[in-house]
């Protein structure tokens, strides 16, 4: 019975732990365990030896200059950089940087040549989405953009298809962006547009001795913040300008406005200056108090605008003066401007920024003497126009807008056929 007793527990015990042989021993764990350890120490060891290699220049150089030209976006194009510096763990600095076509090819992509780039950053950071950049200098940065008959830029060709739109909306990625001061010192600029026609010559505007220091910038899911110290350019506008246009300036931008304590344009015809405080188009959301930006030009010669404002006539100028009043929920907007050869325009009035809640838009202007080829360029609308506009809409939602809309403009040639004078009138109730 007894040996009955010991072959019964020795079978129970065997059949209460049938994976017992399965198992891995204790011995094949330890071989497991200096396996992994080994593969961690080698992959260790192995990104301690590159990041010891990439101390050295030359290594650094020639891998910059590898993903540069197997990167590079921009075909017919080569992307070169003399030479790359630093830890790779807190700084690099790249040494003349070139963006050239290719020897004996056209120009397919932007000319981009500089002198140096030097980024302090911290690496811990990203592992939490966080992007962290200590400080940046730029210096001798020079470009050179052209602008396609298809009125696509080189520099966005790579990017964009000719029948997409030119923006979209970003996709939000959760990742935090700050920057300590950025510095960019002795920046120029080529920028040459498209010919206005078949005959036409095409334009260029030369930006010359640009500056621009930024205290701090952050980007998150709250938008965009900066602090802008100093902002300064020198640029000739297209065509025989004499002199020089000067644009100085600072600017703080947070919290859904930017506030502007000074920003002047001059040149020996032009004489521009605006400062306060404006709300952002897509700012945050909340009540801005406090929005008071006032414009004055004495006067503002259109030659100086000819690279931004191409339809504008350069032989001309103009008087103006824009104040704009009020807080984020309502906004008054009023302003005035005379032009050299006697055309004036006037309007004061009232809108709502936000969609949302009860709006209201009010206008009234006036048009004396005013020649639409002055503004629009030499089209299909012509004459010397006077006329008076009025709008009077508000409710408690855009659903519930009611009021009315009212213009009357004399003088007014559309295809050499005058219209005397063009009368136009209605109105909304409950948004229709």
């Amino acid at each position: 019975m007894s040996v009955q007793g010991s072959d019964l527990t020795a079978s129970t015990t065997h059949d209460a732990d049938p994976d017992r042989e399965k198992r891995p021993s204790r011995k094949t764990l330890k071989k497991l365990g200096r396996w992994v350890i080994r593969v961690l120490g080698g992959v260790f060891l192995l990104g301690v030896l590159v990041l010891g290699l990439l101390q050295f220049d030359g290594v650094s150089t020639w891998l910059v200059s590898g993903l540069a030209d197997r990167f590079n976006p921009y075909p017919g194009t080569q992307l070169t950089v003399d030479r790359v510096s630093g830890t790779w763990v807190r700084n690099l600095r790249f040494v003349g940087v070139r963006l050239t076509s290719e020897e004996g090819g056209d120009r397919t992509g932007p000319e981009l040549l500089l002198d140096s780039l030097e980024v302090h950053f911290r690496l811990l950071p990203l592992v939490f989405r966080r992007l962290e950049i200590r400080e940046t200098e730029i210096r001798g940065l020079r470009v050179g953009l052209t602008q396609r008959p298809d009125s696509i830029w080189d520099f966005l060709a790579p990017f964009q298809k000719p029948d997409e739109p030119e923006s979209r909306a970003p996709a939000e990625s959760g990742t935090h962006i700050r920057s300590g001061p950025i510095r960019i010192h002795g920046a120029t600029a080529s920028v040459t547009f498209a010919p206005s026609g078949p005959s036409a010559a095409p334009d260029e505007l030369v930006v010359e001795e640009m500056t621009v220091e930024v205290a701090s910038l952050e980007v998150g899911d709250h938008g965009l913040a900066a602090i802008v110290d100093t902002i300064s350019a020198r640029f000739l506008p297209p065509g025989e300008a004499l002199d020089r246009v000067v644009v100085e300036g600072k600017a703080t931008l947070a919290e859904g406005r930017v506030v502007i304590p000074g920003l002047t344009m001059t040149s020996g015809l032009s004489d521009v200056s605006a400062e306060g405080t404006l709300l952002l188009p897509q700012g945050e959301e909340g009540e801005v108090e406090e929005v008071d930006f006032h414009l004055q030009a004495r006067p503002l010669a259109f030659r100086d605008l000819s690279g931004f404002a191409r339809t504008l006539d350069p032989t001309l100028s103009a008087a103006a003066e824009l104040r704009i009043l009020g807080r984020s929920s309502r906004v008054e907007v009023t302003g005035s401007g005379t032009l050299s050869d006697g055309g004036r325009l006037e309007f004061e009035g009232t809108f709502t920024p936000s969609a949302s809640g009860a709006v209201e838009y009010r206008l009234n202007g006036t048009l004396e003497d005013l020649r639409p080829i002055d503004l629009l360029g030499p089209g299909l609308v012509g004459g010397v126009v006077d006329g008076r506009v009025a709008v009077e809409l508000a409710g408690n939602d855009l659903a519930h807008l009611q009021g009315e809309i009212s213009a009357q403009v004399e003088g007014l040639r559309v295809d050499d056929r005058g219209i005397h004078p063009l009368v136009v009138s209605g109105g909304f109730f409950d948004g229709r």
